[in-house]
């Protein structure tokens, strides 16, 4: 286990702890509320060109009797039309709520999770744009360097290429 990032945050009246860490074991499925994918084709990166958020990795929440990985796969597919290979959790992110629950507060509480993953891309479908996603985006490992998401998550993204065999 390997702590990338330990901060608190001050939400308004609300303080979150919040840390990413590099390890395999999950935390537990019932916490987790979204799945998320580091894929590659190749040497390319995988990101969904998303209508509201741009370039971006793909994922999202994980829905009632779905396990991370499904949401996981189903987010990375309706995003990118890509169908992955095996994955494996590469990471989580976990938030601690350090004051009293929020009313209609929709996560598990004080503890919740995203989980991240990494796998390689068996093939793309061609998808049509749509309100959500314009489709994917496939990126030189170097010209992936250059977003926000990977400029904000460089460790992340070094462990996922790292773990795929990739280089550092």
């Amino acid at each position: 286990m390997r702590v990338l990032l330990h901060e608190r945050l001050v939400d308004g009246p609300q303080i979150i702890e919040h840390r990413i860490v590099l390890t395999h074991p999950p935390p537990p499925s019932e916490q987790v509320t979204a799945a998320l994918a580091l894929a590659f084709s190749g040497d390319r990166f995988l990101m969904a060109d998303l209508v509201r958020r741009g370039l971006d990795i793909p994922g999202g929440h994980v829905e009632h009797g779905e396990s991370p990985e499904e949401a996981m796969r189903r987010e990375v597919y309706e995003e990118t039309g890509a169908r992955l290979d095996e994955a494996q959790v590469l990471a989580w992110e976990h938030y601690r709520l350090l004051g009293q629950r929020p009313e209609n507060y929709p996560y598990p509480y004080p503890d919740s999770y995203m989980l991240f993953y990494c796998a390689r891309v068996l093939a793309i479908d061609s998808i049509s744009a749509n309100d959500e996603t314009r489709g994917p985006v496939l990126l030189a490992p170097n010209e992936a360097r250059r977003t926000t998401w990977v400029r904000r998550n460089p460790d992340l993204f070094g462990a996922a290429l790292t773990t795929l065999g990739l280089g550092p």
